[in-house]
């Protein structure tokens, strides 16, 4: 799927009110981002958003990328 062996690509729909507990698991032993595609509600994940990109020329639509914030150590 794509030529990058160090990235790992994973599909999640539907997108759970949770944070998946793999998701911080990555966060915590490498960067980790998410994409949001399709979905223009807001998360309360740990998340931080890194980049907001308009879809077309309906400006509610947007691709977002965001950073998983690890969960912090106790």
């Amino acid at each position: 799927m794509h030529d990058y062996p160090t990235i790992e690509i994973h599909g999640l729909w539907p997108i759970p009110d949770v944070i998946p507990k793999e998701i911080l698991e990555s966060a915590s032993n490498k960067p980790t981002y998410f994409v949001s595609n399709f979905t223009q509600k807001e998360f309360l994940w740990p998340l931080t958003l890194l980049a907001t990109y308009q879809k077309g020329t309906n400006p509610k639509s947007a691709m977002r990328l965001y950073q998983v914030v690890p969960k912090a150590e106790k």
